[in-house]
Protein backbone atom coordinates (compact mmCIF):
# COMPACT_ATOMS: atom_id res chain seq x y z
CA UNK A 1 0.00 0.00 0.00
CA UNK A 2 1.74 3.28 -1.02
CA UNK A 3 1.95 6.22 1.53
CA UNK A 4 -1.03 8.23 -0.39
CA UNK A 5 -3.05 5.06 -0.03
CA UNK A 6 -2.16 4.77 3.92
CA UNK A 7 -3.33 8.14 4.52
CA UNK A 8 -6.93 7.67 2.80
CA UNK A 9 -7.27 4.64 4.38
CA UNK A 10 -5.93 6.49 8.03
CA UNK A 11 -8.50 9.61 7.04
CA UNK A 12 -11.54 7.13 6.24
CA UNK A 13 -10.97 4.77 9.15
CA UNK A 14 -11.21 7.73 11.73
CA UNK A 15 -14.01 8.83 10.22
CA UNK A 16 -15.50 5.58 10.61
CA UNK A 17 -14.68 5.78 14.17
CA UNK A 18 -13.02 3.01 14.10
CA UNK A 19 -10.21 2.37 17.25
CA UNK A 20 -6.10 1.89 16.68
CA UNK A 21 -6.08 -1.51 16.78
CA UNK A 22 -8.72 -1.77 14.20
CA UNK A 23 -7.02 0.58 11.97
CA UNK A 24 -4.08 -1.33 12.37
CA UNK A 25 -6.13 -4.21 11.16
CA UNK A 26 -7.14 -2.53 8.45
CA UNK A 27 -3.77 -1.71 7.40
CA UNK A 28 -1.92 -5.00 7.95
CA UNK A 29 -4.58 -7.09 6.27
CA UNK A 30 -6.52 -4.48 3.64
CA UNK A 31 -10.14 -3.62 3.23
CA UNK A 32 -10.99 -7.76 3.72
CA UNK A 33 -10.85 -7.06 7.69
CA UNK A 34 -13.39 -4.63 7.39
CA UNK A 35 -16.58 -7.27 7.06
CA UNK A 36 -14.79 -9.11 10.72
CA UNK A 37 -14.80 -5.73 12.05
CA UNK A 38 -18.55 -4.96 11.10
CA UNK A 39 -19.39 -7.78 12.50
CA UNK A 40 -17.56 -7.29 15.97
CA UNK A 41 -19.42 -3.43 16.55
CA UNK A 42 -22.87 -5.47 15.30
CA UNK A 43 -22.11 -7.66 18.36
CA UNK A 44 -21.16 -4.69 20.38
CA UNK A 45 -24.43 -2.50 19.55
CA UNK A 46 -26.61 -6.05 20.11
CA UNK A 47 -24.78 -6.39 23.56
CA UNK A 48 -25.44 -2.25 24.27
CA UNK A 49 -28.93 -2.33 23.15
CA UNK A 50 -29.48 -5.57 25.85
CA UNK A 51 -27.89 -3.25 28.47
CA UNK A 52 -29.87 -0.82 27.51
CA UNK A 53 -33.39 -2.95 27.72
CA UNK A 54 -31.91 -3.96 31.21
CA UNK A 55 -31.58 -0.70 32.33
CA UNK A 56 -34.95 0.52 31.11
CA UNK A 57 -36.42 -2.25 33.44
CA UNK A 58 -34.44 -1.51 36.56
CA UNK A 59 -35.79 1.82 36.27
CA UNK A 60 -39.57 0.79 35.95
CA UNK A 61 -39.86 -2.28 37.79
CA UNK A 62 -36.50 -2.14 40.16
CA UNK A 63 -34.16 -4.45 40.83
CA UNK A 64 -35.77 -7.78 40.87
CA UNK A 65 -35.04 -11.35 40.30
CA UNK A 66 -35.28 -11.69 36.32
CA UNK A 67 -33.14 -8.72 36.29
CA UNK A 68 -30.43 -9.61 37.79
CA UNK A 69 -30.40 -13.29 36.00
CA UNK A 70 -30.77 -10.92 32.70
CA UNK A 71 -27.67 -9.53 33.35
CA UNK A 72 -25.50 -12.83 34.49
CA UNK A 73 -27.06 -14.31 31.17
CA UNK A 74 -25.57 -10.97 29.62
CA UNK A 75 -21.99 -11.48 31.27
CA UNK A 76 -21.88 -14.85 30.39
CA UNK A 77 -22.61 -14.46 26.82
CA UNK A 78 -20.27 -11.40 26.51
CA UNK A 79 -17.21 -13.70 27.98
CA UNK A 80 -17.70 -16.75 26.15
CA UNK A 81 -17.50 -14.43 22.49
CA UNK A 82 -14.43 -12.60 24.05
CA UNK A 83 -13.21 -16.38 24.54
CA UNK A 84 -14.25 -17.71 21.11
CA UNK A 85 -12.64 -14.76 19.83
CA UNK A 86 -9.20 -15.21 20.72
CA UNK A 87 -9.10 -18.98 20.38
CA UNK A 88 -10.50 -19.01 16.76
CA UNK A 89 -9.73 -15.19 16.15
CA UNK A 90 -11.52 -13.53 12.17
CA UNK A 91 -14.42 -15.21 10.90
CA UNK A 92 -14.56 -18.30 12.09
CA UNK A 93 -14.63 -17.20 15.72
CA UNK A 94 -17.46 -14.98 15.06
CA UNK A 95 -19.24 -17.76 12.88
CA UNK A 96 -19.28 -20.29 15.50
CA UNK A 97 -20.80 -17.92 18.47
CA UNK A 98 -23.49 -16.50 16.32
CA UNK A 99 -24.43 -20.28 15.20
CA UNK A 100 -24.11 -21.54 18.59
CA UNK A 101 -25.70 -18.24 20.04
CA UNK A 102 -29.23 -19.32 20.73
CA UNK A 103 -28.10 -22.73 22.64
Amino acid sequence: MGNKDKQGCNSRSVKLGLSISEIEEVMSNGTSSLSSILRKKEYQLEVEGKRRNILESLIKDGENDDIIDELNSLEVEENLYQRLERAFPGCFGQMLFFAYQPF
